[in-house]
């Protein structure tokens, strides 16, 4: 067999070649390629390197080091210090060639890497300017509205510039059979984002027609929020606006009148697809989908306070408190609720106290606050307003439940829910009932009768209806107040999308509404544990108000600062509250899933 292959070759393939053949690249790349020749024991291979020096003394250094061809270094200099890749190259060529004919062993490849590259290695690490790095870091990790710096994000993982599409008509797009949301994996193909880009010359002709679309998103309670594909780029759009386009994150629709896909050719660019020629369909079916869609896809109605209780449970565990851990083990155990997997950050926690100088312990503390306060939002006047117009619904007929004794103990809970509310005592929910795949007796699923019950977001509102309650547990002289705030905000405000907050207030909007419903105020102060001295705040804030509180207290700009008002230097302690509130969220509304006896 012969294998032709691109640099891939280099990421580690588990294949072994009896001889491989190269064209001459700098020694690192190299020697990683011969890894693929005698790669398994007791194995003998060899490695050709080719050069691409001409009879003049030109090299070619593509596509390694770019540019145009150049003289060669010569062997009498190459023991000179080797200061870019064009260097490397050429001292490559001439390392390579005193090395021809004999075995290479391992110690003689790191003496091969150590005299082309430890000069040109050492130079970079010297050059490193970390205020610099922090400054491109942070402008690829905090998205902009028109997600134009997406594309910054993989600098900081691996350079891989490519761009997953699938092919799809308007019709298709839309059609449920046809499986395309993206929590149904499309079919798709890798295109280079260049080439993809680079297609806008070729659809000019077919200007006026939408060329691709992309997912769109919004802020949603349950589920991925995804609500159908918007167009991102037309036929006739000049190349910049399609090589932004591409930087939308997610699978991409391209139109099929201007890429076809066969199985003999595969995807061509350009090429206007045919009747009967290949489509993307769902990866997934609606029944996998819908299996692991749980607990987004089904809910059971639960108070608030128990709700809260349960987070905060998990929030205890995932801190490292053995009695929580075991507790829920247990209870997991007991609802058939399978194997309790939850990620101990003890370590972690215990760091963060030391990198920032705080009391043992506080880091721990800030995230069982934020457990406790993240859902403040859904205790706001319009969120149980409608919720509650939905579980009224929902408990006026058994119909409206799953067959069975499961579906009978979830009807009777949910009437007993409803009489208790209509007898005047009070009743705050945190969820809802809801079977996204049950079929209501009028043939309607439940999920598209839900969207008709819309409910206004919470997590930006509870960070605003919250901020009484921190103030008042970190408002202390030994510690950074302002700082620990700022981060217990953020976990409060991003626990459902790391993107809440960051947009700008539009003021021909209306402000969210932070009126909280009669008893509010006792169920955070149980939450949380505090006096009665903490009062919420009654009044609705105004557009000024309301944007200062985002810019001051939830968004983090990573611009260098000061000593402790460096918000970059705060970032790891609020991103481990997101992540301690987030994880502690779901296994909690998992748990609560099996219908239980609320008499007991």
């Amino acid at each position: 067999m012969i294998l032709v292959a691109t640099q891939v070759v280099e990421a580690g393939l588990d294949l072994s070649a009896t001889c491989l053949h190269t064209e001459l690249a700098p020694a690192n790349a190299l020697v990683q390629r011969a890894g693929r020749c005698a790669r398994f024991e007791g194995e003998d291979g060899t490695v050709i390197v080719y050069d691409s020096l001409d009879a003049t003394g030109t090299r070619s250094y593509e596509p390694y080091a770019g540019g145009e061809p150049g003289k060669a270094l010569s062997e009498e200099n190459a023991g000179s210090p080797v200061s870019s890749l064009r260097r490397a190259m050429d001292t490559t060529a001439v390392e390579v060639a005193r090395l021809s004919g004999d075995v290479v062993s391992f110690p003689a490849e790191l003496g091969l890497i150590d005299r082309v590259h430890t000069n040109l290695d050492l130079g970079a690490i010297e050059s490193f300017d970390s205020r610099e790095w922090r400054r491109q870091a942070a402008k690829a990790i905090t998205p902009t509205p028109d997600h134009s710096n997406y594309a910054l994000a993989a600098d900081l993982i691996r350079d891989i510039d490519s761009v997953s599409v699938f092919l799809a008509d308007e019709e298709r797009l839309n059609h449920p059979e046809a499986r395309l949301a993206p929590r149904y994996r499309p079919a798709a193909v890798s295109v280079p984002r260049k080439s993809l880009a680079g297609l806008s010359k070729s659809a000019a002709k077919h200007a006026g027609i939408w060329a691709m679309q992309a997912p769109r998103y919004t802020a949603a309670e349950r589920g991925d929020g995804f609500c159908g594909y918007e167009v991102i780029a037309e036929a006739g759009g000049d190349y910049k606006t399609w090589l932004l386009a591409t930087y939308r994150s997610g699978l991409l629709a391209l139109n099929p009148v201007l890429a076809r896909y066969t199985r003999e050719l595969g995807l061509e660019l350009g090429v206007m697809s045919q009747p009967g020629d290949w489509q993307s369909t769902g990866l997934l079916s609606f029944d996998s989908v819908g299996q692991t869609g749980s607990p987004d896809h089904r809910y059971q109605a639960e108070r608030f306070e128990e709700h809260t209780n349960l987070v905060r449970l998990h929030a205890t565990a995932l801190c490292g408190r053995e009695g929580a851990r075991d507790y829920l083990m247990h209870e997991r155990s007991s609802r058939g609720g399978g194997t309790f997997e939850l990620t101990d950050h003890r370590v972690g926690l215990m760091r963060l106290d030391t990198r920032y100088e705080l009391p043992p312990g506080t880091a721990a503390s800030l995230a069982l606050l934020s457990a406790a306060l993240h859902d403040a939002g859904k205790l706001a006047v319009p969120w149980q307003e409608a919720v509650w117009r939905w579980q009224a619904l929902k408990a006026s007929s058994r119909a409206h439940y799953p067959d069975g004794p499961n579906g009978t103990c979830l009807y009777q809970a949910a009437r007993h829910l409803l009489e208790e509310k209509d007898a005047g005592q009070r009743v705050l929910l945190a969820h809802t009932d809801y079977d996204g795949g049950w079929r209501w007796p009028d043939g309607r699923q439940e999920s598209d009768i839900e969207r008709e019950f819309a409910r206004p977001n919470h997590a930006l509102e509870g960070a605003w209806i919250a901020l009484p309650f921190i103030a008042e547990r970190l408002d202390r002289s030994d510690l950074p107040s302002e700082q620990l705030a700022k981060a217990v905000l953020a976990a409060i405000s991003q626990h459902h999308s790391p993107g809440s907050g960051l947009g700008a207030v539009v003021r021909s909007r209306p402000v969210p509404v932070t009126t909280t419903v009669p008893g509010a105020d006792e169920a955070l102060r149980a939450a949380v544990g505090v006096g009665t001295q903490v009062r919420l705040e009654d009044e609705q804030p105004s557009h000024w108000a309301w944007e200062s509180f985002l810019i001051v207290n939830v968004r983090f700009d990573l611009r260098p600062g000061a000593g402790s008002h460096d918000d970059w230097d705060w970032w790891p302690l609020a991103m481990v509250l997101v992540r301690v509130v987030r994880l502690a969220d779901q296994q909690a509304t998992g748990l609560a899933g099996p219908c239980q006896n609320r008499e007991d």
